[in-house]
């Protein structure tokens, strides 16, 4: 699936969430999965509450964050059961109306 964001979206994202070590992967040469790596660093905050840094990056942007499978955010929050996760996600519309590559919303 092609990327949704880019290389610098992703390094803003990054910096958002303090996370140096997803930066220093992303600065690598030849990094071609920053989507992915993006995409799991996200996914953690929110499954650990972390929401204030979250707060910090645009819903536009976090709504267009997909994984390689097209999933959103929810998507993914939703089979592992976090339902502070998905409850949050869900209060801040975050990915609501995102359809992955099967077609689930």
């Amino acid at each position: 699936m092609a990327s949704t964001i880019t290389l610098e979206e992703c390094k803003f994202i990054a910096q958002k969430l303090e996370n140096q070590e997803l930066l220093n992967e992303l600065e690598k040469p030849g990094c071609t999965d920053y989507e992915q790596l993006c995409f799991d660093a996200v996914l953690t905050e929110c499954k650990e509450g972390h929401w204030e840094k979250i707060d910090t990056i645009p819903t536009s942007l976090l709504n267009m964050l997909t994984n390689k499978q097209g999933r959103s955010l929810l998507l993914a929050a939703v089979p592992s059961a976090e339902e502070k996760c998905i409850q949050t996600l869900l209060e801040k519309g975050i990915s609501i109306d995102r359809v992955d590559e099967k077609g689930n919303t």
